[in-house]
């Protein structure tokens, strides 16, 4: 998976965040998401690019990105289509990616950092959370199992109890 970028996906805020889309909307804007992921910029407003990408005509796929467009899901900016729903919750923001490199060297010790369980799944945490100043430098990373990061969350570990 070299060269991939690292990004988060939270199930529960697509899934909230897209129940009201139809299913030619839903499957245009995670092409887009993947899209930018795959990149690590967003895909420009070409339709004739696009509906190759989309698998569908131009007609239909200016139709539905208007409609995206329209219902606030994507927005238009420099000619490019941006994915708005991590900003949408107000919880998440879309940050540089953690090359791929750091995130197996992170990884690969196989445990929790915080717990010590060799049980995943792994994730990587902040130890000082990115929206309190910290970066995603190496020296900011440990693998922690899902629990702890869920539970420590946007915490530094001193204010955190592992309860």
């Amino acid at each position: 998976m070299s060269g991939v970028p690292y990004i988060r996906f939270f199930a529960d805020d697509w899934l909230s965040g897209t129940s009201e889309l139809s299913p030619d909307e839903r499957g245009i804007l995670i092409t887009i998401v993947a899209l930018t992921a795959a990149t690590g910029v967003a895909p420009e407003y070409n339709l004739d690019r696009l509906c190759r990408r989309f698998g569908c005509t131009k007609g239909k796929a200016k139709k539905v990105v208007d409609q995206l467009l329209e219902l606030g899901k994507l927005q238009l900016v420099d000619g490019r289509l941006v994915n708005v729903m991590p900003e949408a919750s107000g919880r998440r923001k879309l940050r540089k990616w953690i090359p791929t490199q750091i995130q197996h060297d992170v990884l690969s010790c196989g445990y929790c950092e915080y717990c010590g369980s060799v049980f995943g799944p792994f994730e990587i945490d902040h130890i000082i959370p990115v929206c309190r100043g910290g970066t995603d430098d190496r020296q900011n990373l440990c693998c922690s199992c899902r629990s702890c990061n869920r539970s420590k969350g946007s915490k530094i570990v001193s204010e955190w109890s592992r309860s």
